[in-house]
């Protein structure tokens, strides 16, 4: 390894997923402001993630939002943060799958697998990939950071938060509920439709399964090293290989978790979960918009946050 990559290895770049139009919430939630000066939820999160290590951001959106994008987000930014726009769209595909998929017949973005895959001549160094539209919370930030910094070739890892603390009161959630053996990832399936079943349990709609409100999950706070970029374009290629019907051509998602379980299954190695005790915020419905502002308004006042953030 050359001097120049070994440099890269210290690095640490936050990917931001941000292309989603927030169908249930309907509009972009990614532009909402929740701050007392119109801050964006992904705000706090690139405060975090600077704090924890990080000094390049890399956005996913589409580019029909670039305008919007640079006027409410990219113009607040410090200037000491390198940062990079790349484009998720539907047409972004692995070498040869332009003539097999029609892409014209897509509906919405392809998934979060695909998003993050979508940033990767972008990324060169170490990064975590987060979800714009949910609050993660200083300490998930730094426990990636401690997994990842320094290591030529970290395993994945994932930050796991505790069901009861990811749930919105206005409506199901999707959460990739996760199976955990001595701070290790044993399995990892989505649940589109959870909501609360009682004191303690949470039910998932879809299947009728009923989990503790303890379990983890993920929502998406993820760790890799710059090479799990090509494992995405090989799952990615796989996941077109399987569309057999219009309904998923149109709708279908590969998802961000299914595809590190896979990597995982397949005996390429361990996925460290590294467990977060904080609550999430996050506007999966409108509703939900009072609680988040709420909430960073007491994190304020706790002295996490600067009143004027970037101050």
């Amino acid at each position: 390894m050359s001097g120049f990559e070994r440099s890269l290895m210290n690095k640490l770049t936050l990917v931001i997923l941000a292309a989603g139009m927030g169908s249930r919430y309907g509009g972009l939630k990614q532009l909402d402001g929740v701050g007392p000066n119109g801050e964006v939820i992904m705000e706090y999160s690139i405060y975090d993630a600077m704090k924890a290590g990080v000094d390049k951001v890399v956005f996913v959106i589409r580019e029909s939002f670039e305008k919007d994008f640079r006027e409410t987000i990219l113009s607040r930014l410090p200037d000491s943060l390198e940062v990079e726009l790349c484009y998720q769209e539907f047409g972004d595909l692995p070498p040869g799958y332009e003539s097999k998929i029609d892409a014209s017949k897509r509906q919405r973005p392809w998934g979060t697998g695909h998003a993050v895959w979508a940033a990767r001549t972008c990324v060169r160094s170490p990064f975590f990939a987060i979800n714009a539209d949910d609050y993660y919370g200083p300490q998930a930030f730094q426990r990636l950071a401690e997994h990842l910094a320094g290591k030529d070739d970290p395993d994945p890892c994932m930050v796991g938060f505790r069901l009861c603390n990811t749930l919105s009161p206005s409506g199901t959630v999707s959460r990739g509920v996760c199976e955990v053996e001595d701070g290790v990832l044993r399995g990892i399936v989505e649940r589109t439709k959870l909501k609360r079943n009682g004191p303690d349990s949470v039910m998932d709609e879809d299947s009728g399964k009923t989990f503790s409100d303890q379990s983890l999950v993920s929502m998406n706070c993820w760790g890799f090293a710059p090479d799990f970029m090509d494992y995405l374009g090989q799952r990615f290629s796989r996941y077109l290989d399987g569309i057999d019907d219009e309904t998923t051509l149109q709708k279908g998602e590969f998802y961000l978790p299914a595809a590190v379980d896979d990597w995982r299954a397949e005996g390429s190695g361990e996925v460290k979960v590294l467990v977060s005790e904080e609550s999430w915020l996050g506007v999966t419905y409108p509703e939900d918009k009072a609680a988040v502002t709420e909430g960073i308004k007491s994190r304020i006042d706790q002295g996490l946050y600067n009143r004027e953030l970037w101050s």
